[in-house]
Parts: structure tokens; sequence; C-alpha cells
């Protein structure tokens, strides 16, 4: 027993303590920031982690999904007039370490192991490749071609999480993704909500959260005299949040509507109590009625597929009416204030920021501004707005309409390619909702529902097109095709 124990502290603990020593020596002796210091402390430290976990696999994979939201930017090259809406530059992010981590043990597996690696995608997963070939051609004609090149890298990133997770999960490993989403959720929801709580950034702005730069907080005011603290979490920005959580909560209340009690239920009931809380918090009016609106789409898709019986469908929607009542009263003052305060002036503002884009559209018909130049061809096309955006608001921001968006800096091939990429989500899940079993029909129809939602949603935001989202997006597309996988198909898939 003695000589079991020190083999596994010579062989775990120690490398283990070796990388975090490393970590902290090198950063601390160049006098880094905390954000790089983060980095490399990650850095050094994840391999040693995933070995210890003992299935190496399995822990990237979750420290993956609880990393995607972090909105944690670290700089390779920097453009000098940052806005939103697209890359700022060349940079890292939190999951791009584990997903390093898990292409390298792929690529063990298919050097050493000699495991299979013929991908047989469908010819709808080959969407978002025509997608970025399009983003790609739209750079050609673009104000700056190297901020479109740094937005191609994103797309690049989203491909990769594509690629790896559609070949690495099955069927089998969906309860275990799920738990990883789980976890992202309340993570995510514990940070939002106790940002509000506490009036705090809880110290994130030191690791170079983006969003609003020096603020600690996002400052939402609903009166002369009133304001709220804004719940964002790690998302960089309340809205990114909204939108998140629409793409996955769905999931978690249809599996709480279509399961009996169990600790699935139970799980997911949890994840939908905080995602609600935090959705409250984020003060989002858009995100608050695309999520009841998904959330009511979801009841009528659970009954369609007779998961609910009518008797429960209607207990449901009664129950469901109950708390929106509730909840209305209890909270009506200030969502009164917070909808009807700068309404008038937000509308004002983004039907600018819509005739913007619209002339670049009809400019550019084709293949539009350049992905990521939306802001730099306001001066051409909407020189006020610019002049307002760079004085008032000392940033540029993207029109706040995802479609819009696309059609100015794409042109008519690039909404129709986006068209096709999320037209082949929605092709996938609906067929897997068709096929499969209870457990993933229900899978099915809450990936179905947090897409139409977050849909609905980006008519009036383009946040499905930042990090956190575009990145959740791979991930519920591969876990889409994944139900149709009940056993491994190659690149080492034994998850379980």
């Amino acid at each position: 027993m003695a000589r079991n124990v020190k083999e596994h502290f010579l062989r775990f603990v120690v490398p283990l303590l070796a990388g975090i020593s490393m970590g902290v020596i090198v950063t601390a002796s160049t006098g880094a920031s905390p954000k790089r210091f983060v980095f490399a402390l990650a850095a050094m430290t994840l391999p040693f982690l995933s070995i210890l976990s003992g299935s190496p696999k399995k822990f990237l994979i979750l420290i993956f999904f609880a990393s995607v939201p972090f909105n944690i930017n670290y700089f390779l090259f920097k453009q000098y007039a940052p806005h939103l809406g697209g890359a700022n530059g060349l940079y890292l992010i939190p999951a791009d370490l584990p997903l390093a981590g898990l292409y390298l043990i792929w690529g063990y597996e298919a050097i050493f192991l000699r495991r299979n690696q013929n991908l047989r995608w469908e010819f709808s997963r080959f969407m978002p490749i025509v997608f970025v070939f399009i983003l790609a051609l739209s750079i050609v004609g673009s104000i700056k071609p190297l901020w479109g090149l740094y937005e191609l890298i994103r797309w690049i990133r989203y491909l990769l999480i594509l690629v790896y997770l559609s070949r690495n999960l099955t069927g089998k490993s969906l309860p275990f993704a799920l738990m990883g989403l789980g976890i992202a959720v309340v993570l995510q929801c514990g940070l939002a909500i106790s940002q509000v709580v506490m009036r705090s950034d809880l110290g994130l702005s030191t690791l170079g959260v983006a969003g609003r730069g020096s603020q600690d907080v996002f400052v939402q005011q609903l009166s002369t005299h009133a304001q709220v603290i804004r719940g964002a979490g790690a998302t960089g920005h309340p809205n990114i949040l909204g939108t998140f959580l629409i793409l996955l909560l769905p999931i978690f209340a249809s599996l709480c509507l279509s399961l009996s009690k169990g600790k699935v239920w139970i799980g997911s009931l949890m994840v939908c109590l905080a995602g609600s809380v935090a959705l409250y918090y984020t003060f989002s009016r858009g995100a608050v009625f695309s999520f009841v609106g998904s959330i009511a789409f979801l009841v009528l898709m659970l009954a369609g597929f007779k998961l609910l019986s009518l008797k429960q469908t209607m207990s449901v929607i009664l129950g469901g009416l109950i708390v929106l009542t509730v909840g209305s009263l209890v909270t009506y003052r200030t969502m009164e204030k917070r909808m009807t305060y700068d309404s008038r002036q937000s509308f004002r503002v983004r039907m600018q920021y819509n005739e913007a884009a619209w002339e670049m559209f009809k400019n550019h018909v084709f293949l539009g501004v350049g992905i990521n130049n939306y802001t730099l061809a306001l001066d051409k096309f909407a020189p006020g707005v610019a002049a307002r955006m760079d004085k008032e608001e000392r940033i540029r921001a993207g029109v706040h309409n995802l479609y819009l968006l696309i059609l100015a800096e794409t042109g008519a091939f690039g909404i129709l390619g986006f068209g096709l990429l999320i037209g082949g989500v929605f092709a996938i899940t609906l067929r897997e909702a068709v096929r499969q079993r209870r457990f993933e029909k229900a899978v099915a129809l809450g990936i179905l529902s947090g897409l139409t939602g977050a849909s609905v949603h980006n008519l009036l935001e383009f946040t499905l097109w930042l990090d956190a989202n575009l990145y959740t997006l791979a991930i519920l597309t591969a876990l889409a095709g994944a139900m149709g996988r009940d056993s491994d198909i190659g690149g080492g898939a034994h998850l379980e």
C-alpha cells in the first residue's frame, strides 16, 4: 500500500507541483499581468491534471465545455481600433487549451493506435465549411483584409470544435456531454447572480474579461435616480449570457418535463432554476421574451411528439402561466422601468445601425463589405453614426441584428450560406427527434427550442456571432449528430 502511494505521488503529484511552481516562477519573474499568469499556469498544469483524473479525454472535454463561455482574450496581435461585432485581433481563449490537448490525444490515437479517422460527414454537415469559404471570399474586397483574416480564424476554431466533437462523441456519451454543459451553465449563472448580489465583477476585470473595459460592473439606468447591476458572468456582456442561456436551458427544461424523477431530473431542475434566476438578472429585454417563447414552443413540441400527454401539457401550461404571473407581479416595477426607460432611444439607435447595414448590402450585393468590416464601412455609409459612436461610446458596435450584420459583411452569398448552416443544424436535430428514444428525443427537442429562441433573439442582437455562443452552437451541432451513433466510429471516442 505504501509503495503504491509513493509510486502515485512520484508519478502524478510531483509533476503537478512542478508544473504549478514553474508557472508561478515564470510569470512572476517576468512581471506578467494576471491574465498572462492565468494562461501560463493553466497551460502548465492542465496536462498533469488531465493525467491525474485517470481519463484525460473526459477531463479535457469537461474543462472545454466549462471554459467556452469565458470571454478572456489573450491577444497575440491586436488591432488599434477595437470594436464590438467581430475579432479585435488574433487571440487565444481559455477553451483553446483543452481543445489543443484533445487534438494531441486524437493525433496520438491516429498515429500510434491506428484508429480509423474516416470522417464520413453527411451533406448537411458540410454547410459550415461552405459558409467559412464564403467568409474567406468576402475578405478579398474588404476595407481591411487583415481584420477579415482575424475573423476567419475565429470560424476556423468553430470548425475545429465541430470536427473534433462530431468524431469523438456518440449517443452513449450524450449524458456525459450534458453534464459538462450543465456545469458550464451553473458556473456562469453562479457568477452572474453573485455579481448582482455583491454589486461587483468578482475580480474578473483583472483577468481581462471583454466587455466594459475599466468599469467593474454593468450598470443599467432604470430612471433618473434608479439603477440596477446586470449579471454577465464571464461572458463579457449580459446579452451574451442571455443568448447562452436561451441556447442551453431549453434542453434541461425538456428533460425536466419529459423524464420521471431521478438523478438526471434533479440535475436538470437545478440547472433550470439557476438559469432562470440568472436570466432575469441579465435584465435583457429581448433575452427574457425569447426564452419565454422558446419554452412555450418546447411544450408544444413535447406534446406533438407525445412526450407529454394532453393532461400533462395542460398542467404545464397552467403552471407556466402561474409562474409568469407571480414573477411579473414580484418584478413588475423593475422590469417595467427596464422595458420603458430608454426604449425610444434604443430603438432609434438600432434603426440607424439597420439602415447603415442595408446601405452596405445595396452597394455590395454578393459578398458584402467583408467580414469584420462593418464598423469600418460606417465611415462611408453612415458617417453620422460613426461620429456619434466615436464620441459617446468610444467604441464601435455592429448592427444589432445578426442577419443584417451577415448581409452587410458577406452579402447575399453569406446570408444564404448562414441559412444553410443553421438549416443543417435544424435538419439533423429534427431527424433525431423523430427517430430516437425518449431521452434523446427530449434532448433533440430542447436543442431545437433553444436554437429557435436564440435565432429570434438575434433579430435584435448579434450575440450568436460572438465567441461564447458561436462555439456553443458548434457543440450543439455535434451533439445532435452524435445521437445517431451508438458505438465508437473511430478516433477514440471511448468516453464512457
